[in-house]
């Protein structure tokens, strides 16, 4: 069945074939992407799953949680595969890039993680603010985090160091 409750994040498997959806009811869905058909539900989150990502194989999901959980499950039988990290607060968002995946937390840390194997690459800790948002950019050098506090982060991919950091919300200090 559908998700009972919001639909936080979706995401797509390289192929295009199936789109992965994550709820306030606790669960991560995968479904048909031509059909809308419900493929697998994931129920081993206990709580708001925020995040959501395909593994490049296409056969594994990661899905993140409000308890700075990472999981990657198996789309075959819906069981856990895998704890990736524990990010220690709310995981908001999961962006796949490549072979990379990038993180943002409420805890203010972003965290690029190797695809497949689920490894920490970097660690980028901006203490000021929780993160709502990242991306990396289409060369994977650099890291745009998002803050509550209004303000775009610029970090170095190689080194974990902050490039380049400015407002971006009018209003805020």
């Amino acid at each position: 069945t559908s998700h009972s409750d919001w639909v936080n994040a979706v995401g797509w498997r390289d192929d295009g074939k199936q789109i992965a959806g994550v709820s306030r009811d606790k669960t991560a869905k995968v479904f048909d992407a031509a059909t809308g058909e419900l493929i697998v539900t994931y129920n081993d989150h206990d709580a708001n799953v925020l995040g959501v990502a395909f593994h490049p194989d296409g056969k594994q999901v990661y899905s993140s949680d409000a308890r700075g959980r990472i999981q990657r499950w198996r789309i075959a039988d819906g069981k856990k595969s895998g704890d990736v990290t524990n990010a220690g607060d709310v995981v908001f968002k999961l962006r796949a890039h490549g072979d990379r995946i990038l993180t943002g937390s409420v805890n203010g840390t972003a965290y690029l993680l190797h695809r497949t194997s689920g490894k920490v690459i970097r660690k980028f800790d901006d203490r000021d603010s929780s993160l709502l948002c990242t991306t990396l950019s289409a060369d994977g050098k650099t890291v745009a985090t998002g803050a509550q506090v209004g303000t775009v982060t610029l970090w170095n991919v190689e080194t974990g160091e902050r490039v380049l950091s400015f407002v971006a919300a009018p209003g805020k200090p």
